[in-house]
């Protein structure tokens, strides 16, 4: 695999395995086996792009890991792309020569946009590690190889290229990627490996995977939070929007010439999946963030485009829950519904036929034909969904804003209460903000921090 690999060559490695399984198909080989829980996880996680940096001869949990992605993933560093020059190591590690930097390139795929942690193993030396457009300077002097930490890195759905520059001898044993909080992909009642695989399972599993839960039917009236409800947290007045400011609609939240971060206190009544629907206008992406947890980012929204938008869906355990939202400037939040969703089965399906899969009753197992037939369909829809994401442009802004706010006191104040406002305190030093989401638009011992430098081109 080239350093140049994109996501359109690893789905055609996806293609090419359910293609061999498809030829046994038409010699009526398989055509009419069931197919387990950790078979379809397989092939969920192949079509999805998933199988990334797997050890040899990977197992049915390797790929189980991926969909219900909580924990960290490491791997050995000399599991490198074709391309790279860093010197591979009968211990898995990998090295550069004295006198000369040697890099190892890798690849990694995301089903879920978020802050993304990344970790190395490193001894004896400094390295680069860059990440997508971001590049991280890494130190440990010690011969033996220790953990580094890297602030986390905000990542989009999809593919991402990875490369570690090594310096002056310095060794590699493995590289670590720890996930922001997900949503796993798994059937209600979690994965039964060793069982046949049902339609109604393969339906939640699908759903969870493309994000369809916010299009399962209402239950019940919403929570309704209206703009005002909202408490501004942050304000980060951006330059060159300041005289555009106008924040006099005491009905709405409104952003004017400022990068506004608010959160408002709800809660639900009882467990279950539930859609977050909004109302606003803005000229750029929004981010959203439930419980400080699940990060999403909703595409910009103009007068002749407003309406009710489900930016995102999730299980909600009954109780009390916070809800954040950063605004770009020139925006204005008018409401949010939280809406319960009807989880049954065969609701499920329904929202999963309509995204042209065809599946067959609840209860009924699944054949190979179908799981086969499924997985490719998943892979097209999750490229098409992928491309209708917005990033979130906000990260930049912030950056700039904050970078301006450090090194000048020009700016007005702003509500009153200083340029930074923390409730229920004193104005402090703005804080880079922590991650990225994103959300269809509407259709231990020795470890040490890395800092953060400007990416090499």
């Amino acid at each position: 695999m080239s350093r140049g690999t994109t996501r359109l060559g690893r789905a055609g490695t996806a293609i090419a395995v359910l293609g061999l399984l498809g030829l046994a198909l038409g010699y009526g080989v398989a055509q009419s086996t069931l197919v387990t829980q950790a078979e379809w996880a397989v092939y969920m996680a192949q079509g999805l792009g998933l199988d990334w940096n797997l050890p040899e001869n990977a197992k049915s949990d390797h790929y189980l890991e991926r969909l219900d992605w909580t924990n960290g993933i490491e791997f050995q560093a000399s599991q490198m792309l074709d391309g790279s020059t860093a010197t591979p190591l009968d211990d898995g590690s990998v090295q550069s020569e004295v006198g000369a930097p040697s890099e190892a390139l890798y690849q990694m795929a995301t089903l879920r946009a978020g802050d993304y942690g990344f970790r190395v193993k490193l001894g004896g030396g400094r390295a680069v590690l860059k990440v997508s457009d971001q590049a991280y300077d890494l130190f440990q002097p010690n011969a033996s190889p220790r953990w580094v930490d890297l602030d986390r890195v905000p990542l989009d759905p999809g593919e991402h290229p990875m490369s570690l520059m090594l310096v002056d001898g310095a060794r590699a044993e493995s590289l670590g990627v720890i996930p922001p909080c997900m949503t796993p992909v798994q059937p209600s009642g979690g994965w039964s490996p060793l069982e046949p695989l049902t339609f109604d399972e393969m339906a939640v599993t699908l759903a969870k995977a493309l994000d369809l839960e916010r299009n399962l039917p209402e239950l019940g009236d919403p929570v309704t939070l209206r703009g005002e409800d909202f408490r501004k947290t942050i304000v980060y007045p951006y330059p060159g929007e300041l005289e555009n400011a106008s924040e006099d609609d005491p009905y709405w939240l409104s952003s004017g010439g400022s990068i506004v971060a608010a959160v408002v206190r709800f809660e639900v009544p009882e467990d279950g999946v539930y859609s977050v629907e909004t109302r606003y206008l803005s000229p750029r992406p929004i981010r959203w963030a439930m419980d400080s947890c699940l990060r999403v980012v909703t595409c910009p929204v103009t007068v002749s485009q407003v309406g009710r938008r489900r930016s995102l869906a999730l299980e909600l355990t009954a109780g009390e829950h916070v809800l954040e939202v950063t605004l770009p400037p020139g925006a204005k939040l008018d409401r949010v519904d939280v809406q319960r969703r009807d989880g049954s089965p065969e609701e499920y399906l329904g929202v999963v036929e309509d995204e042209g899969f065809k599946l067959g009753k609840a209860d009924d197992a699944v054949r190979r034909r179908d799981a086969l037939h499924a997985a490719r369909r998943l892979r097209d829809r999750f490229d098409e969904l992928t491309q209708l994401r917005c990033s979130d442009e906000l990260v930049a802004m912030e950056a700039e804003a904050i970078a301006l706010l450090m090194s000048s006191s020009s700016f007005p104040d702003v509500g009153g209460a200083g340029i930074a406002l923390v409730p229920n305190g004193p104005p402090s030093t703005p804080q880079m903000p922590s991650g990225t989401p994103i959300i269809p638009p509407v259709d231990p011992n020795g470890t040490q921090a890395s800092s953060p430098v400007e990416p090499t081109q």
